[in-house]
Formats: C-alpha cells, sequence, structure tokens
C-alpha cells in the first residue's frame, strides 16, 4: 500500500486581505491523492478559476492527483473577506490506487485533533475579521453640544496585519449656549502644552463573586474573585460605587484559575456588585486585553477666537464692564488658569483677570479685577475662555486588538465649565 505522508501548507491566520498560500503533498512515489478545499459558508474553492463557488462541481475538487516523484505542489488563493472566514481542506487518499494516508497523519478542526483516517485528512485555515478601534469623547454631556458628543473616528484593519494604522483627528468641542451652561470652556491644561495622552482611557467592568473572595465573603478585603479580567489591567480606576477610587493594583489568574483583581484599599463589596473601571493613558490603555498598542502625538487644543463689545456709556472708573453678550466667558476654577480680556484702552498694567461674568446673549457684563474706562463698541476679545476650541493630534495604531475596542478622550480633563464668580 502506497502511503501519503504529509501535507505542508502555512496555517497562521490569514488576514482580511486577498492572499495566495503555497502547498506541497508528500508521499511515496505513484501515490494518488485528491484535493478539495471548501468555506464555513459552504462554498467550494474552483481550482479552474481559483475562487470559491456556491455550487461544487467537478473542478471543485483536484481529482486523482499522482505523486510522481514523492512530490506534489500547487496553491490556493484565499479571496479578500473583511467578515473573516474558515477554510477546511481535505486531503483524500485514493484507495482504489492503492493509496491510503500514513497512520501518523491526523488532521485537525478547530483545534480538536482527529483520530487517524486512512482516507481523509482535514484540516482549518482561519481568515480573521477586520476589527474596529473606535476613538470618540466622554465627558459631562449637559457641559457640551450634542455634535461635540457625537464625534468619533473608527479605524478598521485585521489584527493579522502588521502595518501601522495613522489616523487624524479635527475636532470641534462646543460649550452649550445658554444662561446656565453658557459661561464658556476653560482649558485645565496651558494651551501652549501638548495634550497628554493620560486624557484617553479605555472603560470596563467587572462583577464580584463575594461568595469565592478572600474569607468567603461579607467583610472588607483587597482581593476579589470576578467574573473576567478581559479588557482589565493594573492602574484602572474604579469611576463609581462603594469602590469609587480605588486602583487595581492586580490582575491575574489564580492558581485555581479564578479570574482575581487586587485594590489599592480594602473595600466591602457584596456578591454580584458591577465595578466600572477606566483606565487612562496609551500604557494604562495598552495593557488592557484583548491587547493594543496606540500611540497619541502632536495633540494639541487651541481656543477660537471669541470677542464682544463693550455696551453703553456709562463703563468709566469701574470694574464692571457692560458687554453685548458674554456666552462663552467665564471665571476660571482652574488653579493656575485665568480668563482675560484685551483690547484698546483695557489696563492690564497689573494683572487683572476676569472676577465675575453676569451671562445673557446679547447683554450681559464683565466683573474684572480692576477699574476700567472703555468706549461703548471697544472690541474685547477674551483670553483662556471660549465656547469653542479644535483638537487637532495624530493617532497610531501599530498592533490591533483582537475584537472591536472603544477608547474615548475625557473632555472633563481638558475642559472645565466657567463660573459666575
Amino acid at each position: 500500500m502506497k502511503l501519503i505522508r504529509g501535507l505542508k501548507i502555512n496555517r497562521g491566520n490569514i488576514s482580511t486581505l486577498k492572499e495566495t498560500r503555497q502547498y506541497t503533498v508528500t508521499g511515496d512515489k505513484e501515490s494518488v491523492f485528491s484535493l478539495q478545499v471548501k468555506t464555513s459558508a459552504g462554498k467550494f474553492y474552483n481550482f479552474s478559476t481559483n475562487a470559491f463557488d456556491t455550487t461544487e462541481t467537478s473542478v471543485c475538487r483536484l481529482k486523482n492527483q499522482v505523486l510522481e516523484n514523492g512530490v506534489y505542489n500547487g496553491q490556493i488563493v484565499f479571496p479578500a473577506d473583511t467578515d473573516g472566514e474558515t477554510y477546511t481542506i481535505l486531503l483524500f487518499a485514493e484507495p482504489h490506487f492503492n493509496t491510503e494516508l500514513h497512520s501518523d497523519f491526523v488532521g485537525d478542526i478547530n483545534g480538536v485533533v482527529l483520530q487517524h483516517n486512512p482516507t481523509l485528512y482535514q484540516v482549518d485555515i482561519t481568515q480573521v475579521a477586520d476589527v474596529s478601534v473606535t476613538f470618540t469623547v466622554s465627558g459631562t454631556s449637559s457641559n457640551f453640544s450634542t455634535a461635540t458628543m457625537a464625534q468619533s473616528v473608527i479605524v478598521s484593519q485585521s489584527p493579522t496585519v502588521n502595518d501601522p494604522i495613522k489616523t487624524t483627528i479635527s475636532w470641534t468641542i462646543n460649550n452649550i449656549d445658554d444662561d446656565l451652561k453658557g459661561l464658556g470652556l476653560v482649558p485645565a491644561i496651558n494651551l501652549s502644552d501638548e495634550v497628554p495622552s493620560r486624557m484617553w482611557h479605555s472603560a470596563s467592568s467587572f462583577v464580584i463573586d463575594d461568595t469565592r473572595s478572600d474569607d468567603g465573603g461579607g467583610s472588607s478585603h483587597f482581593n476579589y474573585i470576578v467574573d473576567s479580567i478581559d479588557d482589565l489591567s493594573v492602574d484602572m480606576v474604579v469611576t463609581s460605587g462603594a469602590a469609587n477610587g480605588a486602583t487595581l493594583t492586580q490582575v491575574y489568574t489564580s492558581e485555581s484559575n479564578n479570574p482575581v483583581v487586587k485594590f489599592n484599599t480594602s473595600k466591602v463589596l457584596p456578591n454580584n456588585t458591577t465595578i466600572p473601571v477606566k483606565g487612562y493613558g496609551a500604557s494604562t490603555i495598552n495593557k488592557t486585553t484583548p491587547s493594543i498598542n496606540v500611540v497619541f502625538s502632536g495633540f494639541e487644543l487651541t481656543q477660537k477666537p471669541l470677542t464682544t463689545t463693550v455696551r453703553g456709556t456709562g463703563n468709566t472708573d469701574r470694574t464692571q464692564v457692560d458687554v453685548n453678550g458674554t456666552y462663552g466667558i467665564g471665571k476660571s476654577e482652574v488653579v493656575g488658569v485665568n480668563t482675560y480680556v484685551e483690547g484698546f484702552g483695557v489696563n492690564n498694567s497689573t494683572d487683572n483677570p476676569i472676577r465675575g461674568v453676569s451671562a445673557g446673549e446679547d447683554d450681559g457684563y464683565l466683573i474684572l479685577t480692576t477699574n476700567q474706562t472703555l468706549i461703548e463698541g471697544t472690541v474685547l476679545s477674551i483670553i483662556n475662555s471660549s465656547n469653542s476650541y479644535t483638537l487637532t493630534g495624530d493617532i497610531t495604531i501599530n498592533k490591533m486588538p483582537t475584537s472591536n475596542k472603544i477608547i474615548y478622550l475625557d473632555l472633563d480633563k481638558i475642559l472645565t465649565l466657567g463660573t459666575s464668580s
């Protein structure tokens, strides 16, 4: 009996791009085999057209090939498919040509090793679907316009592709225009500095299994068994609930194969408590599971110019300046950041930040630090307060995650509401 002894083909995952893979069948001289390739969707490889057909025909089987010198070489063309696919290769030994498969030649399907079959060998090759990384914004939605909160950029690629992807972001961040929230947005960072990557975060959650934690539950402790540690990493911070503000110091699988998290402080957390967490900064985001490698670079926050004009003729030698609208103007509560006005005749010979604002769409007034005498109609430029900013920068993904992921820019960390006094 002649023996087919092996099938050599790259069984690594295929990206969503079109790819041709060479294969080699080896065995005894004059042994005979047939070959077929099918998909999980029920299509069959056409060895004549190198495409997959929905109907199985005679050309969908490479039939009765003779290993004249003990070797047969061929190729299979796998098509582009952004949704992914599983391809099963079936190698048949032809017993009526006195051929069977060697006893050591066994296949596997979905990672499960099959029992030896003297006439059939099967293996799978997986084409991994594209995954998406969505970059969007988070924050106190009542402080920002609806359009601001809806901004996002989506990057898609197969996780098997190693080529970096670079995308440029240019977002407009607008304040809500009303008397209650119209006191402008004040930068929480120096506008001359690059926006740091710690303003970006990933978000996840886990569920406490207190009945299996430390002492069996019901008391305060650091370590908790949870439902899953997927998409978790050390340095993530709890964002609400009984553990609000706590940090994850360890994320691991125990010797008994339980998923475990450890907090930096001892907590009493009942069974089935859901714990929301955020991981700030590229280094923390990159440590989450499924893995990703992302770099944020060159991000700048720029205030869009904001002006108002002096209203009326009574603005003489006083700190109150009546103006034709104050939307976007506010007093800063950020340590080290003050809001100012500049314009013809404005006395800024000493430090003169805005100390108060009376909000109005077409009227209102500003309270400055030093007395001013200003002419009606004088244009005042506002510094460090505006109802609109632009954020620009680049994001490079060096490694895609293995499943879809959302990464957020925390607007509350870069802009805060101005106040009236």
